[in-house]
Formats: C-alpha cells, sequence, structure tokens
C-alpha cells in the first residue's frame, strides 16, 4: 500500500518487461560510438526504428555512464522523437532510460524534460537516502526507476526504496550465485508484489 504523499509508479517499462502471457521481452542498450561528433535524426532513425519493428523492443536504454551526458541527451531526444511517430501504431513508442548515474533531482529532472520515460539508479552509487529520493522523484515526474544492481544487498536497498525494475550487472564471479539467488528467492517476492 501508498503511504500518504506518495506518488504512485508508472508501469509502462514494468509492463514492457513482464509480459502478462510470460513472452520473453527484449530491451537494447545504445551507446554513443567514440569519435562520433553528432548523430542526425536520420543517424538515429536508421536504429530506433528496426528496434522498435522488426526486433520487438520493451525498452530502450540509452547508455552515457562513461560519456558525455550533453551528447546523451542530444541522442536521447532524437530517439524519443523517433518513437512517438509510433503513436497510434502497432507496435507503439517503445519506452527510453537514461542509463546514467544519476546523483539529483535535476538530473532526473532533466531526462523527463528530454523525455524519458525512465532512468536508471546505480545502486552502489547512492546511499538509502538518496535513492529514495531519487525514486520518489521519478515517481512524481512519472517516470520508472530501473535500478542498477550487483548483489543481493542492493536489491534489498532498491526494493525497499520503491523501484520496481531492477538492472542487473553481473560481474564475472558472481554470475552463478547470485543466478541461485534470483531464481530462487527474488522472483516470488516481485511476482507477488505485481
Amino acid at each position: 500500500s501508498e503511504s500518504k504523499g506518495t506518488a504512485k509508479p508508472p508501469q509502462v517499462i514494468f509492463k514492457a518487461l513482464k509480459k502478462k502471457t510470460g513472452v520473453k521481452s527484449l530491451s537494447f542498450e545504445y551507446k554513443r560510438k567514440d569519435g562520433i561528433d553528432a548523430n542526425t535524426q536520420f543517424d538515429i532513425d536508421l536504429v530506433s526504428h528496426p528496434m522498435r519493428v522488426d526486433c520487438k523492443a520493451g525498452m530502450l536504454m540509452m547508455d552515457s555512464m562513461d560519456g558525455s551526458d550533453e551528447a546523451a541527451a542530444e541522442d536521447i531526444a532524437k530517439f524519443v522523437k523517433e518513437q512517438q511517430t509510433a503513436k497510434g501504431k502497432f507496435p507503439g513508442p517503445v519506452p527510453v532510460v537514461w542509463r546514467k548515474n544519476m546523483q539529483t533531482v535535476e538530473d532526473v529532472a532533466l531526462a523527463k524534460a528530454i523525455g524519458c520515460s525512465g532512468v536508471t539508479l546505480v545502486a552502489d552509487q547512492l546511499d538509502d537516502q538518496q535513492m529514495a529520493q531519487l525514486v520518489q522523484a521519478c515517481h512524481a515526474l512519472k517516470m520508472e526507476v530501473l535500478a542498477e544492481v550487483t548483489d543481493k544487498e542492493q536489491i534489498e536497498r532498491a526494493l525497499a526504496a520503491g523501484a520496481q525494475c531492477l538492472n542487473v550487472r553481473f560481474s564475472s564471479e558472481a554470475v552463478a550465485s547470485f543466478l541461485t539467488f534470483a531464481t530462487k528467492a527474488l522472483e516470488p517476492d516481485l511476482v507477488k508484489a505485481t
């Protein structure tokens, strides 16, 4: 149940990634190639349209973790513009998520202003209070959170902060133990929460 004063999170990304039919869902991560100063709208359309139509993407994630936020914002705005051409069509627009080291409410507001449906919050870069504040900011702006996690403790922190979707980044040594934990312990809890 929601507490007073908290906004209900949207479900666009959650539903795009977790189909009622059980059909697997794909998401694609895009990062501007090094050495490219700018992408034209035409360049982005050549990537965005096939991801939605031919590949049936459930989500597009724009990565600027170790690149320019300004360049990423330019590309994101172009991806959003192309996706919006699909409104009222099948398949419709795909949610666009900014994968960035979000640290402030202003970062979240910028993502909303350029048209993102959601953002990633990197659990190992935020304390519990920051995570909760940014999740609340996303929900207030009708955006979703993809909490980027690498272990059980981070999963628990992200869920406690109100995140509904997880973006799991594996390290090679953690894969086997984490997969066992995720399939046996986490999935039933997440299914009950929906």
